[in-house]
């Protein structure tokens, strides 16, 4: 609701409410997805599903920034490396929880310490 997103919106940096436009809007997953609907063939239609508009997503953030968007601004390179570690991280506790079993405790130190989020950021 409202509440859900005025408190996104609190916890939300410029940085990274820059790299969400960049990953999920253009040159992100929509304008690939637009893209991906114009073709009628199976592979061509790949570009517009979930799996690869979210690795499309991650590498325009990178894109964008290597090709000088934001002018060197660290805390914008600092953000978007943060969230790198994060999207790592959710794949390696997701390995580990369908293969090995690991419960939320290990999971939330995998976040803690290798994503350096905090103990009360790794629990959500």
């Amino acid at each position: 609701g409202t509440s859900d997103l005025n408190e996104w919106g609190q916890q939300s940096t410029v940085e990274q409410i820059t790299l969400d436009v960049m990953r999920d809007l253009v040159p992100g997953g929509y304008l690939q997805t637009l893209h991906g609907r114009q073709y009628q063939s199976g592979a061509g239609r790949w570009l517009g599903c979930r799996l690869t508009s979210d690795g499309w997503g991650a590498y325009a953030e990178r894109m964008m920034i290597a090709q000088g968007y934001g002018h060197g601004d660290v805390k914008l390179r600092l953000t978007a490396l943060q969230r790198a570690l994060v999207r790592d991280c959710r794949l390696v506790a997701a390995i580990k929880l369908h293969t090995q079993g690991a419960g939320v405790e290990q999971m939330s130190r995998l976040f803690a310490e290798k994503a350096f989020l905090g103990d009360r950021k790794s629990v959500v």
